[in-house]
């Protein structure tokens, strides 16, 4: 059964990507969307205007930054304290509370607030050009769908800024130069009532027994994103390891490792090179096994090894048959059936 605990290595990435839901349901559909208007170095009779202005599901956010001295390049000396915004289809409009920005004497010290006065933007936005579609394309995990959309629509923009200042300064201006525009992003996602993953997998496992102790190898290679192959050498009380990324073939394997000895700070002890060619045995393997609400299958072909193992450490080199007497290998199909809520 070594084979089996080969395929344990995807339980992790299927516990990753497993829907959350606890029984099966109707596909997941759902929408947002976001409208918002900009308008920057709106020229008004009060200074020079920066606006933005967005409006969603569940609330607006609405920002007026003014420069009263008409300066492109001056930081603004009004901002919005607060602000808010709505939208019905057609019409938006915002409000924005706002304060003069006074710098401390102190530097210190933070920035002074004091109220300055109010304003209001009132716009009717209306398409402008076609829909853009910037969706992606449908994805598969296993027998999940997920399919998600983005769309962008220009909208034009008709309406006014209304500012007041405390000072007595009164200004309304037409939104000439702003741009609007609205962005919905939707989502559609099967929800069945059993997760289901399958792909490929090549698993070897070796066991030398040795003059000094005993000696494993293992490798994995799948369509689960594992590539590994780990060497542990057993000599008495040491233990040294190797760690790899495997060439492991339809027809060979091959792996470098660097040896180091993980009790003394990772020190390199050595090195080994693992080299064998696969073959199909005529033996087939057909394994299923059940680890809570998770059924595993495997089922393809044994494989025979025929090469060997040559490890040099402390400078003293070993050279180990890779047969099918020390080791195990197969190339199978993997599937993996999760049932949801069980």
């Amino acid at each position: 059964m070594r084979r089996v605990f080969g395929l344990l290595a995807v339980i992790g990435l299927v516990a990753a990507i497993s829907p959350a839901t606890v029984a099966a349901a109707k596909p997941i559909r759902d929408s947002v969307s976001m409208t918002g208007i900009r308008c920057d170095l709106l020229e008004t009779d009060a200074g020079l205007a920066n606006v933005y202005v967005e409006v969603f599901a569940d609330g607006g956010f609405a920002s007026l930054s003014l420069t009263t001295g008409g300066d492109p390049e001056a930081l603004p000396d009004i901002m919005t304290d607060f602000g808010s915004a709505t939208f019905d289809g057609s019409r938006l409009s915002a409000s924005f509370n706002l304060v003069f920005i006074e710098e401390s004497e102190n530097p210190e010290e933070p920035p002074i607030f004091t109220p300055a006065g109010s304003a209001r933007l009132e716009a009717i936005l209306t398409p402008d050009g076609d829909l853009q579609d910037f969706s992606w394309d449908p994805e598969r995990y296993g027998n999940i769908w997920e399919r998600q959309g983005l769309f962008s629509q220009l909208l034009s923009v008709e309406g006014t800024l209304s500012i007041e200042l405390l000072n007595g300064t009164a200004a309304t201006t037409a939104l000439t130069g702003c741009g609007a525009g609205t962005l919905i992003q939707t989502v559609f996602v099967t929800n069945p009532n059993a997760y289901v993953v399958g792909g490929d997998q090549r698993y070897m496992e070796c066991r030398w027994a040795t003059d000094a102790g005993s000696v494993e190898l293992r490798a994995q290679f799948d369509d689960f994103g594992t590539d590994f192959s780990e060497l542990i050498i057993f000599e008495g009380d040491r233990v040294f390891v190797g760690l790899t990324s495997p060439d492991f073939g339809d027809t060979a394997y091959g792996a470098t490792y660097e040896v180091f000895d993980p009790m003394n700070r990772g020190e390199i002890v050595g090195s080994a090179t693992a080299d064998a060619a696969l073959a199909p045995s005529g033996d087939r393997v057909n394994d299923k096994e059940w680890v809570e609400n998770m059924r595993f299958s495997l089922v393809g072909d044994a494989l025979t090894v025929d090469g060997s193992l040559s490890m040099t450490v402390e400078g003293a080199t070993t050279v180990l048959t890779m047969d099918d007497a020390a080791c195990e290998a197969s190339d199978v199909r993997v599937k993996v059936i999760e049932k949801i809520g069980a």
